[in-house]
């Protein structure tokens, strides 16, 4: 009988960190379960206690706990507040205002063998290209992870199409952590082929060993909600479009707004567009803010709902429900949205950037994302038409998305 392979996955020790990373290994993680039993790999979870209890809730049957390792979280955190000042006075001064100490000594990595023993066995850990540096994830001693094979995850390249979203010193960081991963010689996976021919042009040199694999998304069974519940919950009449991401710059809701404008300009007020999604961006902290002053200043109130950051069931009932979903992104890897109104067979309107195409063959209109009347025309489009919505059966994309991994396994 074939041994059952063993994969590691690093989870970020900030649940309000980065949605998109941890939907991503949660996907993963419910993805595999559709393999057969003799499929199924062994997976160690490396996260802290609060995320490990939602990862234990996905009921998958070969599963274990890595807290014993006592990862080394010793970079010092700090606090909102401390983190603007110290934003702020690196744009200015060109360094941090406020430092701490280091919290705890860095354990070897003899201790650490003692307490998780590799022995023969090969581990295989899908990092993402931040994990040793980025404060939010766990890090580790390097060289623990030095005898084992690794596959590394880069989602994109954003800050070198959209610098003006990130700091010098997060730029910095993703750009030195991309070259030391490209000079690995290291497996690397994309979510999209655009990803990857990024990843061919910045790193031409590169002797990576790289695969695509698209990820797809599994739901909670949310049938058991009620839609009028829910939309008098939240304000919402039956005519509304939904938009669901986090509030990044990048995200581009601002041309959603525009839109918005532009169909009360033409005497159509008989709709709502929602937004939910985390209200904070910490390297635009002023983004948000400028949205609800566009809405105020322009008076969209009545069509405009933001909903804040929702219960996961309550998010995707909406999303079922609305007319369309509107995806307005400006730079994606692989866009979670995306792929949560296609297991939903919801209509899409996207913007029309190469990996939405890359992703969306039916269910879906496109248009530029810095053009407000091309999407004004969309809309109005589907106000006096609601589309016609094809029904394909997501679950393939499930099982393909678990047997590409276990491929490079």
């Amino acid at each position: 009988m074939a041994k059952r392979k063993k994969v590691s996955i690093i989870f970020s020790d900030d649940l309000n960190a980065w949605t998109g990373g941890l939907y991503y290994n949660i996907n993963l993680i419910q993805a595999l379960k559709t393999l057969p039993d003799r499929k199924k790999p062994y997976i160690v979870i490396f996260s802290d206690e609060k995320t490990y209890e939602l990862i234990i809730s996905l009921e998958y049957p070969y599963i274990t706990h890595a807290s014993s390792l006592r990862f080394w979280s010793g970079d010092p955190k700090y606090s909102f507040s401390e983190k603007v000042i110290n934003k702020l006075s690196f744009t200015v001064l060109g360094k941090a205002l406020i430092k701490k100490p280091k919290q705890e000594p860095k354990p070897t990595t003899e201790d650490l063998g003692k307490l998780f023993p590799l022995r023969s066995d090969k581990i295989y850990i899908p990092f993402h290209d931040n994990t040793y540096t980025k404060e939010h994830f766990f890090l580790v001693p390097a060289d623990f992870f030095s005898m084992v094979p690794k596959i590394y995850w880069i989602p994109d390249f954003q800050e070198h199409y959209l610098p003006q979203f990130f700091s010098a010193e997060d730029i910095e960081i993703r750009k030195k952590n991309q070259n030391a991963i490209a000079q690995s010689g290291s497996m690397v996976v994309f979510s999209s082929k655009d990803a990857l021919k990024d990843f061919h042009s910045f790193f031409p040199h590169s002797k990576n060993k790289t695969h695509v694999i698209n990820f797809a998304v599994s739901h909670e069974d949310y049938s058991g909600l009620n839609i009028d519940v829910l939309r008098q919950k939240y304000n919402l009449d039956t005519h509304y479009f939904f938009s669901p991401n986090q509030f990044w710059a990048h995200k581009n809701h601002i041309i959603v707004l525009k839109a918005i404008r532009v169909l009360l300009e033409k005497g159509l007020n008989n709709f709502i567009v929602a937004f939910s999604g985390k209200e904070s961006d910490y390297r635009n902290p002023d983004y948000f803010q400028s949205l609800k002053d566009y809405v105020k200043t322009n008076g969209l109130e009545k069509n405009v709902r933001f909903l804040g950051f929702l219960d996961r069931k309550e998010q995707l009932k909406l999303m079922q429900n609305a007319i369309a979903v509107v995806q307005p992104s400006l730079f994606e890897g692989w866009s979670t949205v995306v792929e949560d109104a296609k297991a939903m067979n919801q209509y899409l309107i996207a913007s029309d950037i190469d990996v939405h195409k890359e992703q969306l063959d039916r269910n879906a209109v496109f248009f530029n994302p810095q053009n407000e009347n091309e999407l004004a025309e969309k809309l109005i489009m589907f106000l006096e038409t609601p589309p016609q919505k094809q029904n394909v059966d997501y679950s393939k994309n499930i099982r393909k998305f678990a047997e590409d991994l276990i491929k490079i396994l």
